[in-house]
């Protein structure tokens, strides 16, 4: 079951960040790319993406929206997000760049 935001991920407006809602649509393209990788927990995520994560979250109410809803529907659904197996990223760059020579 997908894991919900905790009192440690940041959020606008709580001193750790500017609380505008109208943050960088970048910032939140950028938030939901590493959600769609990563999953909701953001405990689960590497250091350094988790570190970019809740700086995101500090910055953008429209990312902690985001969190908040994609945690939700993976609790409605009772479904955990498909990770692709070990090593997948690796054999399809090395296959396109066999066919590129």
């Amino acid at each position: 079951m997908a894991a919900q935001p905790t009192d440690n991920d940041a959020r606008p407006g709580d001193g750790r960040g500017d609380g505008e809602s109208g943050a960088s649509p970048d910032l939140v393209s950028e938030f939901q790319t590493l959600l769609d990788r990563l999953g909701v927990d953001l405990g689960a995520w590497p250091s350094a993406d988790q570190q970019r994560g809740r700086e995101i979250l500090a910055a953008s109410a429209d990312a902690v929206t985001l969190l908040r809803q994609t945690a939700a529907l993976w609790d409605r659904t009772g479904l955990e997000p498909v990770k692709a197996p070990p090593g997948l990223a690796q054999r399809i760059v090395d296959r396109a760049l066999s066919k590129d020579k």
